[in-house]
């Protein structure tokens, strides 16, 4: 009995991390897609378009439920918090966007 018990959370937790990884990329291809066909139409970008676009994406994201939104930001970012009080103890490592990193912020560690 011990050991279906074992496997049934096996599961459930596969099952769990499914779906988190699902709702992230639903949410994140969703509002990527969005954003293209916005900014892309006729082949040029616009700068108005791509204001235009930054405020759906912002307006969107901010209708999305808190886990969805946690979800997406994981995706996206690590934010490491020190102990301390200086401003240096925060570390915010874009994942999506290497480029914005600073250097020996570690990413792939």
């Amino acid at each position: 009995m011990e050991r279906r018990a074992s496997e049934l959370a096996a599961e459930e937790d596969d099952l769990l991390a499914a779906l988190a990884a699902r709702a992230q990329s639903d949410a994140r291809a969703a509002m990527l897609i969005d954003a293209r066909e916005g900014l892309f139409r006729g082949g040029r970008a616009s700068f108005t378009d791509a204001a235009k676009a930054k405020q759906a994406l912002r307006e969107r994201f901010d209708l999305l439920p808190l886990e969805q939104r946690r979800t997406l930001i994981r995706s996206t970012v690590r934010v490491e918090v020190s102990p301390g009080r200086s401003p240096d103890r925060i570390s915010i490592v874009h994942m999506a966007v290497p480029s914005l990193n600073e250097p020996g912020d570690g990413v792939g560690a």
